[in-house]
């Protein structure tokens, strides 16, 4: 066994351990896939979290199960094709159910779907410029280690000063409520 590089979502350097098998390219392709989810499922968890509020858990119920019947589905067909044909579709029925979860919500609060994107706008183009930080940091020549923690430092710190840049009162609003949760705890 070696330790070998591999890259994770956008061009993250990580630590492989390699097994001389031929199974860790696909298993290294399958992963970056994977990270492509991650807007898809917070997305989700913020509606489920206003379908609660509103008093309909019964929405986060039904979206739930259509979710884990379309990856039940979507897996038995995939899984004859490998472990990055299961990736994609994963990742796929998550992009091709984001409609649904959109139409529920806006019968849920009434809100129009130009709206309700509008609102994730700032936050995108954040970690659009956050990905494109860390990839330039990728590029260095740097130690694994190093390169990880310059990755970290310079990705949090472009994605803050964007956001704060495109939506300055998201980011007072976020400080002031993160003040009175800490003088909470302090008292």
């Amino acid at each position: 066994m070696e330790p070998q590089h591999g890259t994770q979502g956008g061009g993250q350097p990580s630590i492989i351990i390699q097994n001389k098998g031929s199974g860790i390219p696909a298993a290294i392709t399958a992963l970056a896939l994977i990270a492509l989810i991650g807007i898809v499922h917070g997305v989700s968890y913020l509606n489920y979290a206003v379908f609660t509020g509103v008093g309909r858990p019964d929405y986060v119920m039904k979206l739930l199960t259509v979710r884990t019947l379309a990856n039940v589905i979507a897996f038995v067909l995939a899984v004859p094709f490998g472990i990055v044909a299961v990736s994609t579709a994963f990742v796929a029925r998550a992009y091709l159910l984001m409609p649904l979860n959109v139409f529920v919500l806006k019968r849920a609060i009434e809100i129009s779907p130009t709206r309700y994107f509008a609102n994730f706008v700032p936050a995108l183009l954040s970690s659009v410029a956050m990905a494109v930080a860390i990839y330039g940091v990728s590029r260095l020549p740097l130690g694994d280690v190093n390169r990880l923690l310059a990755s970290i430092g310079v990705g949090g710190a472009t994605y803050l000063v964007t956001l704060r840049a495109l939506a300055p009162e998201l980011v007072r609003d976020l400080l002031k409520k993160l003040s009175l949760l800490f003088q909470r705890q302090a008292s």
